[in-house]
């Protein structure tokens, strides 16, 4: 499946295609869906786990989930994506 970029950055926000832009690495999406819902410990494993130089992070979760005030820019909290 060959879809244009363009189809996919236009439903995005602007602050959302300024982040993803402004670095070459590649970006990875994160998201469980509404139908569960991640412990805390679960969160915390995960973010750790998403830490890295190779590649950043664009995690749909409530920002009330993430209680770690650690969160690096090559991670992306949103609550709607």
């Amino acid at each position: 499946m060959n879809t244009p970029r363009e189809t996919f950055v236009a439903e995005l926000s602007m602050e959302d295609c300024e982040w993803i832009e402004a670095d070459p690495r590649p970006v990875i999406y994160v998201s469980a869906g509404t139908v569960t819902s991640l412990t805390q410990e679960q969160v915390e494993k995960l973010l750790t786990s998403l830490v890295s130089d190779k590649f950043r992070v664009i995690w749909k979760i409530s920002r009330k989930a993430v209680r770690s005030t650690n969160t690096l820019k090559s991670i992306r909290i949103v609550d709607w994506l």
